[in-house]
């Protein structure tokens, strides 16, 4: 199993946030273009910078990244802030599909949302998605995107009959997998913060940079590409 690098202190900035989608792009007459992906989801690059941090974390980093030669070995990175989660689903991306026959649910609108999860959390929800109901033995069944996002393993699905608050009815842990909401659970609330963390694989490059700007006290700086796994 690769190592986690987990230093005694986190990365005081994390900037130059870089999503790689991989494009392949194949001209033809007249300007036109086919495009394609190369890969099913993004690939991110971090650069992570310490600012005056202790004589600790100098060691650890120093001590981690020579251990795995650099940019030679992989590891794990625990994404240590909220600004570097996998952001809420900006649509409702999935398909509703409304039957009269099969569940308990009332006659009425029904509003849907859904939230990318892990075991470690969810982020906020989507925009919400409405399908009528022709009860009083109506069901609605869910499909979950094509897709889904980086750390992402299933989505949080909440419903409620229009005008309530949604709450979570199950989850979905296939690509345009489906749950049939039957009736209504009262389970939990929609997630009001972002509490999905990944843990990427990555590879440092071979210039990691230290500058020692007091006795013990380190400007530190990182850069971190992520592989697939």
């Amino acid at each position: 199993m690769p190592d986690t690098f987990v230093p005694p202190e986190n990365p005081h900035f994390i900037y130059d946030v870089t999503d790689r989608y991989s494009t392949i792009v194949d001209p033809f007459e007249r300007g036109h273009r086919a495009t394609r992906a190369r890969q099913d989801r993004k690939f991110r690059a971090w650069v992570l910078r310490w600012a005056s941090t202790d004589q600790a974390t100098h060691d650890y980093i120093e001590g981690f990244i020579e251990f795995h030669l650099g940019g030679a070995i992989a590891f794990d990175w625990p994404l240590p802030t909220p600004s570097t989660y996998t952001s809420r689903p900006h649509a409702f991306q999935g398909s509703l599909l409304a039957s009269a026959s099969g569940g308990s649910l009332a006659s009425g609108t029904y509003t849907v949302r859904y939230t990318f999860a892990n075991t470690v959390g969810e982020t906020q929800p989507s925009p919400s998605s409405s399908v009528v109901v022709t009860g009083p033995t109506g069901k609605i069944t869910v499909t979950a995107p094509p897709r889904f996002p980086a750390d992402c393993t299933k989505i949080g699905v909440y419903a409620a009959l229009s005008p309530a608050a949604e709450t979570k009815q199950g989850e979905i842990s296939q690509v345009s997998g489906t749950l049939d909401i039957t009736s209504l659970a009262a389970g939990a609330a929609l997630p009001t913060a972002n509490g999905m963390r990944g843990t990427p694989r990555v590879l440092t490059d071979d210039r990691p940079r230290y500058r020692e700007i007091a006795a013990g006290v380190w400007d530190i700086e990182l850069h971190f590409d992520e592989l697939p796994v």
